[in-house]
């Protein structure tokens, strides 16, 4: 609804403008810099990354050991290549999950795919290392959108693509 978004952008803005310190208190936490780091060491190690070596970011002269954000993470470590193949299967997982939105466990799978995508944007490293908090924003939804097109029959299956009635 579109009176609803622009009532949360008014406040939204409204307190940005009267207390930016609750945006701001902490800076960007060197994001900034390590996204610009990681895309260089991306860039620099092209196809293949770093692979299993250790490396460091440095970002305002502090070292971190991730660029705080999976893509970066991804590119950086295992390189461009399967950073496109990741990005092909999220990407594709985010169209089986709108295409599924008209089920209620789709748009709940949807919405977890958006709010995942948005949130491995600030942190986070490869989500199939250790278990790790990022499986949560990672794994879940996949999982989520997986189990929804797999109780979906497909055109011609059952007329319309759609949920099967019981």
């Amino acid at each position: 609804n579109v009176s609803v978004l622009f009532i949360f952008l008014l406040i939204f803005s409204m307190v940005y403008l009267y207390y930016p310190e609750i945006f701001l208190s902490r800076g960007l936490s060197y994001r900034d810099a390590l996204w610009l780091a990681g895309l260089e060491m991306a860039l620099h190690n092209g196809l293949i990354g770093v692979g299993g070596d250790e490396y460091v970011l440095l970002a305002n002269g502090v070292g971190f050991t991730h660029p705080h954000n999976v893509y970066l993470a991804i590119a950086v470590r295992l390189g461009l290549v399967a950073l496109g193949l990741w990005l092909l299967l999220w990407l594709r997982a985010g169209w089986f999950a709108f295409k599924a939105r008209a089920d209620g466990l789709g748009l709940c799978a949807l919405i977890l795919w958006v709010y995942s995508t948005v949130v491995v944007l600030t942190d986070g490293q490869i989500p199939w290392s250790k278990p790790a908090e990022i499986w949560f924003v990672t794994w879940l939804p996949l999982g989520l959108i997986l189990l929804v097109t797999s109780r979906r029959p497909s055109v011609g299956e059952g007329g319309e693509a759609g949920l099967k009635e019981t």
